[in-house]
């Protein structure tokens, strides 16, 4: 973690510039369930658009949910149905930091396992409700056209994916809560972004009963939850499951941060049409019916398809933000690594890639004609005048484009097993 230094705001009054006084969170006036109550108010304090955008315009839903694993402070929701839990610590507890991370993801990892039932009842059992589902009669205050049936849908596929903002918010982020980024790697099956955030105080001199001057600082944020493979071999011995991760610190392969998913289909709006728009919200939302893992590079989102039994990862797609689905002869490097003999590689990719092209008005099998894979003969999906496909063009054909997904992720388990 970089060293960072934060100074202490000034207040320009009659052209004289008042340097303000921080209030400690020690006093009796502000304990840690003020500090609770205030953002819970005020969910616009967290600095959710500089960590994850696609988390904002957040409103409170409850405080001290109860989980199997504790009760969560607060739990906040947006109109996409996506959830973001905040545990607020006050750091006169010198095991606070050592324990609010795990703390936070035992969370996530407890609410992964929900449905939308559960999560609904947990809701009215920390509110007191008397609406029968006041997940919804919220979002119907919020919005008058409000879709109930795509809201539960949008907050299950949620629960499932373990796709969350965990934000720990304290008086004080600990060094040592900064570092502990090895719990980051522990809950592999999850895809949730973890942001940690100061609150600092402050009031002009003298001014006890004056206003109070809020100032929220982000200290660190997870860009991207590598997934780490783990190997379970049978019989199971808890001692012989192995777990490997990847180098820690790293983007992309090139060093390249990844895009996140409200940034990727603006910048698809501006350099594509509606259509494309529409084929890339269907795919996100439909990739895990179809067995899909999603892994977001810096031009958009892979769509890979992990072999339960040995781990191995197959490129099966991706969409790029300049609105092209980009050929995958990457997927032939994954079978010759898994094992797959030569003729089975041949078939798997070529009966793939010519249902893609089937799919695809205008689009052929063809050797690259530039670059690296062109040396190696790769062949390529391409439209006439060698450019990737359109997304524009698959958006009437979605469903048969995962129909060939289906189709090539039967034929690797087939090959494996």
């Amino acid at each position: 973690m970089a060293e960072r230094q934060l100074t202490t705001p000034l207040v320009v009054e009659d052209g004289e510039a008042i340097r303000l006084e921080r209030i400690p969170f020690g006093e009796k006036r502000y304990p840690e369930s003020w500090l609770q109550q205030l953002l819970f108010e005020n969910p616009d304090l967290l600095p959710v658009e500089e960590i994850e955008p696609v988390f904002s315009d957040l409103m409170p839903v409850a405080r001290e949910l109860p989980t199997g694993a504790g009760p969560i402070d607060l739990v906040l929701i947006n109109r996409d149905g996506l959830l973001a839990l905040v545990e607020t610590k006050l750091w006169r507890n010198p095991d606070a930091r050592r324990s609010v991370v795990a703390q936070i993801i035992d969370y996530a990892k407890d609410m992964s396992e929900w449905t939308y039932e559960m999560l609904r009842e947990a809701v009215r059992s920390a509110t007191k409700a008397t609406d029968a589902d006041p997940l919804a009669a919220l979002m119907r205050e919020e919005d008058d056209e409000f879709d109930e049936k795509k809201f539960v849908d949008q907050v299950g596929r949620g629960l499932r994916l373990g796709r969350f903002l965990l934000l720990i918010v304290g008086d004080g982020i600990r060094e040592g809560v900064e570092q502990m980024a090895d719990f980051l790697q522990r809950t592999p099956s999850l895809g949730y972004t973890l942001g940690l955030v100061e609150i600092g105080l402050f009031r002009k001199p003298k001014d006890a009963s004056g206003p109070i001057f809020v100032q929220p600082r982000i200290l660190a944020r997870t860009v991207e939850v590598e997934r780490a493979v783990v190997t379970v071999k049978v019989p199971i011995d808890p001692k012989a499951i192995e777990v490997s991760l990847p180098e820690a610190g790293r983007g992309t392969s090139d060093g390249r941060q990844p895009i996140t998913e409200q940034e990727f289909l603006r910048q698809l709006s501006e350099n594509s049409e509606p259509a494309a728009v529409e084929f890339a919200k269907a795919m996100l939302d439909g990739a895990e019916d179809h067995r899909l893992q999603l892994r977001w590079q810096d031009a958009g989102p892979t769509f890979k398809y992990v072999h339960p039994d040995t781990g191995h990862e197959f490129t099966l797609a991706q969409l790029n933000r300049r609105g092209t689905l980009t050929s995958t002869p990457r997927l032939v490097q994954s079978l010759r690594k898994a094992g797959v003999k030569g003729k089975d590689i041949g078939n798997i990719y070529g009966q793939y890639i010519a249902e893609l092209a089937e799919v695809i008005p205008g689009a052929s099998v063809r050797v690259a004609d530039s670059g690296a894979m062109k040396k190696r003969g790769a062949k390529v999906l391409l439209m006439e005048d060698g450019s990737h496909p359109p997304l524009s063009l698959l958006a009437p054909h979605k469903d048969k484009l995962f129909a060939a997904i289906d189709h090539v992720v039967g034929r690797i388990d087939e090959s494996l097993d």
